[in-house]
Parts: structure tokens; sequence; C-alpha cells
């Protein structure tokens, strides 16, 4: 299990790399993995010569021109070469540096990382070829269970791991792990309450940092709260967005079924009473009933629909205020829908068989008509990943 935890000591200056073992063999050094250096398997000159040549003849093939485009290529290296950190995070090199506890963190395996600090705690000590330790590669990865694995073995009376690990601040930016948590979180669905996610992710975090460390600022003298507003500004934008567009669409549907319903009573009136002829009937109970319980639905809908148009949509509110507000809108229009289709066919049930007495058969064929096709459609989205169950459930946390 010590080969598990092998990597770079808090504090010390050189690790164990895989170089080191295949040098052993070989009689070659290593290759080095300063980025400085620009070193990788075969030498960071070749590598170098390769980016240039491959961009030289790149752009002389896209321009069909045989005139020297040196600073073209150059330009075109460069770019190059940052689409290729953006894409890999890291040198391929300096990837499988790390120690295997760290991968681990990156590629979020929890019970990975688990069982290496239940086998040997000492290794949360070990940091990356960044200076990062297990824990902040897990935040900033936006790895929630292996952040909760951590949390859960520093707490209790006889934790596995120090506490010591919560109050952690990375050498080189001054970094906290709350200054990780906030670029970053566990969501990446581009929903509509995303940012409820993100909230919530960095108070969990928060709570895990020392009080005297949440306003601690980093190198560039930012807190975790102004970086957290700073790096989800778009994300805020995105989420109005849809809010805004899902408030106009389901308004307007549902000022048209109500105000623009002309649904009629169904039956003439009794003479005698005055009250539909199929007033003591169990249909038209539930059609009178159902048809309420929508059309109040639906007004309850349509006005927290209109409030979304309106909300001033501050960072905050995606916490509690708006979640909420959504999730009640939404939850009062599958209510109209569901009642206004009872409804619907209490009405039509009554105006076909016009009092008469109806067969089991006809009833059976009318309740397929009504539910088949609702209950295919369902089935065939749940085989395909999509849970609006769940999705609506996390509004309420």
């Amino acid at each position: 299990m010590g080969f598990y935890s092998k990597g770079r000591r808090k504090g010390e200056d050189e690790s164990l790399l895989v170089g080191d073992i295949t040098s052993s063999s070989t009689g070659q050094s290593p290759p080095s993995t300063d980025a400085g250096e620009g070193q990788g398997v075969n030498g960071g000159g070749n590598r170098d010569r390769d980016f240039d040549r491959f961009a030289e003849k790149l752009f002389m093939y896209m321009s069909h021109k045989d005139a020297n485009h040196e600073a073209a290529a150059k330009e075109l290296k460069k770019s190059m070469k940052e689409s290729m950190e953006e894409v890999s995070g890291e040198s391929t090199i300096r990837r499988w540096d790390e120690p295997p506890l760290i991968l681990g963190a990156q590629m979020g395996l929890p019970e990975f990382v688990g069982s290496i600090l239940l086998v040997c705690p000492q290794a949360a000590a070990y940091l990356d070829t960044k200076g990062r330790s297990v824990l902040q590669v897990a935040i900033e990865n936006g790895n929630l269970e292996i952040v909760e694995t951590i949390r859960e073995m520093t707490q209790g009376n006889c934790p596995i791991l120090p506490s010591w690990l919560l109050s952690t601040v990375e050498k080189n930016t001054k970094s906290t792990i709350l200054h990780f948590a906030s670029t970053k979180g566990p969501g990446d669905d581009q929903a509509a309450v995303q940012m409820q996610d993100e909230l919530i992710w960095f108070e969990m975090v928060r709570d895990m940092v020392p009080q005297e460390l949440v306003h601690y600022r980093n190198d560039a003298e930012k807190t975790a709260q102004e970086m957290f507003s700073e790096s989800h500004k778009e994300m805020a934008k995105a989420c109005k967005e849809q809010l805004v567009g899902m408030g106009q669409t389901c308004s307007g549907l549902l000022a048209a079924v109500v105000f623009a319903s002309t649904l009629s009573i169904p039956g003439e009136k009794d003479p005698a009473t005055g009250n539909p002829v199929y007033f003591d009937r169990l249909p038209f109970r539930i059609f009178s009933h159902t048809f309420v319980i929508g059309l109040s639905s639906a007004a309850t809908s349509l006005v927290l629909f209109l409030s979304l148009l309106v909300a001033p949509y501050k960072e905050q509110q995606f916490r509690r205020a708006i979640p909420i507000k959504y999730f009640f809108a939404c939850l009062s229009f599958g209510i109209a829908l569901l009642a206004f289709l009872v409804a619907f066919t209490c009405n039509i049930y009554l105006q076909t068989y016009v009092g008469q007495r109806s067969e089991t058969k006809d009833l059976i064929i009318l309740l397929l008509e009504l539910i088949v096709f609702p209950i295919v459609c369902c089935l065939f989205l749940f085989s395909r990943g999509s849970y609006f169950l769940r999705s609506f459930g996390s509004l309420c946390r």
C-alpha cells in the first residue's frame, strides 16, 4: 500500500516519479517535469520543433500559398499550446507524475481515495506537482463524494485525518479550500437553477473552513466570496434567461387556457330543480371539482411565472427564493394540466353516453385512450435517463 501513497510530501522538493523506476533499469535520466523547462519525452527542443513544423504545414495547407508565414505559424503554435493546456489541464508527463491518491481525486473515484486514506492516513499530507493536497484537488474538480468522505474522516472523537487539512493554504496562490470551491461546483448540467447547486456547494465548503479563514484574501487580494461572484456572473445570467423564457411561455399558455376556455357545463338543466340533469352522477361531481381545482392551480401558476419575469435575480436569491418559486410554479402548472385532463375526460364521458348505462368494456377503452400514451412517453424518458421528480425534488434543499 506504500506504493499507492507515494508522491511529493508537504515541504519536500522532490517526489518519487515513474521515471525514477524506468531510469534504474535503462540507465537514462528521467525527463524533467518542470513547466518552465518545456521538456517532454523526446526533449523540449524536439517537441517545439514538431509544433513549429506542424503549425507551418497546417497554415500552408489552409492558405494554399507558398509565401513565408513564419509569424502566423508562431501564433498558431501559441494558440495550439493553449488549446492543449485547456483540454488536458496539465501536460501528459506531469499528469502521470501525480501519486495515485491525487489521480483518484482528479478522476472522481471516492472508493479508491477512501480506501487509500483508511489504510494510509498520512497520505493526505502528500502534495501534487502543483503543491495541492488531495482535498484541494477534489474541491477544485468538484468531486462532492470525495470531499464528503474526507470531511467525515476529520470529524468525530477519533478522527482518521487531521483537522489542519481544512485550514491548509496553498503556497503559490495563497488560496484556501474555499477559494478552490468558488470557481467550480459538482453540478455540470446547465439547468435553469444550477446556481442553487453552486451556492449549496460553496456553503458546504464554507462550513468546513475555520471561521478566521472565511474572509481570507489570496495573493490577488480577493476573498472566496468575491471570486465566487465574479466567476458565476455568466451562469447567473444564463439561469435568468432560461427562467424568464420559461415564464413567458408558460404564462402565455396558462392565460390562454384559463381565460379563453369556452368549456360548457355538460348536460341541460332540470326544469324542476334548475340543476344540471347529471348533477347527482359521480362523473359530473368529479368534473366540477377537478375543473375548479385546475382553474385555481392555473391561476396560481400564472402568478408565480409572472413573478419570475419581474424578479431581480440577485445572487443569493438563487439559493432559496427563486428555486422555491420555480418549483411551486411548475407544480401548480402540472396539477392544472392533470385536473383539466380529468375534467375534459368526464365531460366527454357524460356527453358520449348521455345518461345511458355504460358497459365495462367501454370504460376500459376510454381509460386506455386517456393514459396509454402519457405512460409510454414517461417510460421512454425514464429509460433514457430523465428523472423529473429527482430534478424538482432538489429545488427544496
